[in-house]
């Protein structure tokens, strides 16, 4: 059986199939987790945001950054930051859907230099 998609997959630019591929891992990860980032699943599970100079509690709300994430400001210190500031998720630089990938993995005992080829689509 034919796929009605392939023409048009394969007609698109190499920018454009990034974005086709991006838009289809958001609305996978949105089916299987019911959010597509980490600031959706921490407000999901209600994390309490703390100031990651001081650790206090006391912030405001201070809008949102470029890419439309909250953004807080504390009332102790002054510091601007957002729901995952201070966690292992905002110094990683992985995506979501790696992050996602790798604990799945890994919950099975996948070896990391196994996980890593997977990932990289080695295998």
């Amino acid at each position: 059986m034919s796929n009605k998609y392939s023409d048009f997959v394969f007609s698109l630019s190499d920018t454009d199939f990034e974005l086709l591929q991006s838009a289809v891992s958001l609305r996978k990860n949105h089916e299987r987790y019911g959010v597509t980032d980490f600031e959706e699943l921490a407000i999901k599970y209600g994390r309490i945001p703390s100031c990651p100079e001081c650790g206090n509690n006391d912030y405001v709300s201070f809008g949102s950054s470029q890419q439309g994430k909250i953004r807080f400001r504390c009332n102790v210190c002054g510091k601007h930051f957002n729901l995952i500031s201070n966690t292992i998720f905002h110094y990683a630089n992985k995506s979501f859907d790696t992050w996602c990938t790798y604990l799945v993995l890994m919950s099975f005992n996948v070896p990391l230099e196994m996980c890593e080829g997977i990932i990289k689509g080695y295998f």
